[in-house]
């Protein structure tokens, strides 16, 4: 796909599995990506082996800024954890991207976000926004 040469105006986004992989791909190609949205990243420990990628994000320094957006919902559900858990998983996330050397990060919990595509949908625009608000 062709996207731009200015890397302030590259980002990577996904939801769930793919918030993780958005996170992950912009710490290994962080000199040809901006930014990274993550809509509720599920990167627990068990069964993603969250610990991985953070350990990975941490090492990663920030040679270049980047922008970075966190979320969950509070109302996420998933069979396989708890809601608390899913909102506790940014913390330690966002402890790696400032221990990588990144200060621009909006990361929040959204009252009443459930885990699905419309949830995420509700808030894409705002944060687009809020990431295109960062072009140089």
């Amino acid at each position: 796909y062709r996207v731009a040469r200015d890397r302030d105006r590259v980002a990577v986004a996904g939801s769930s599995l793919g918030g993780y992989m958005s996170l992950y791909t912009s710490a290994r190609f962080g000199d040809q990506i901006g930014a990274a949205l993550a809509f509720s990243p599920v990167a627990l420990d068990q069964p993603m082996a969250g610990h991985v990628l953070r350990a990975f994000i941490a090492t990663s320094p920030a040679s270049h800024p980047q922008r970075y957006y966190l979320d969950m919902g509070d109302d996420e559900d998933l069979d396989y954890t708890t809601r608390e858990a899913l909102v506790a998983n940014l913390g330690p996330i966002e402890e790696a991207l400032r221990a990588a050397g990144h200060t621009d990060i909006w990361s929040r919990v959204i009252p009443g976000g459930v885990h699905d595509e419309v949830s995420w949908g509700e808030r894409f625009g705002e944060v687009v926004d809020w990431w295109a608000q960062g072009w140089g």
